[in-house]
């Protein structure tokens, strides 16, 4: 189930650096905003598919709030 009032950020799974930003905003996210999922994952998989992103190339991330909007890369991260 889809929650409305979170922010869901797809990351690259295999991607250290994304796995420690993941790990700093777990930590840091007091207000309790964010969910997260791998792009490599099936729910992520999902998410590039509705959208006719690429599935294979994975080395980004998606900033989702549902039915709103999604953001990519450096406008995901800011």
């Amino acid at each position: 189930m889809i929650d409305q009032n979170k922010f869901y950020l797809f990351y690259d799974g295999y991607c250290g650096f994304c796995n420690f930003w993941v790990h700093w905003i777990l930590k840091n996210d007091s207000k309790d905003q964010f969910l997260f999922a791998s792009l490599q994952g099936k729910f992520g998989q999902e998410f590039l598919k509705q959208r006719g992103l690429e599935q294979e190339n994975l080395n980004t991330i998606y900033l989702w709030k549902p039915e709103k909007y999604y953001l990519n890369k450096s406008n995901a991260a800011i």
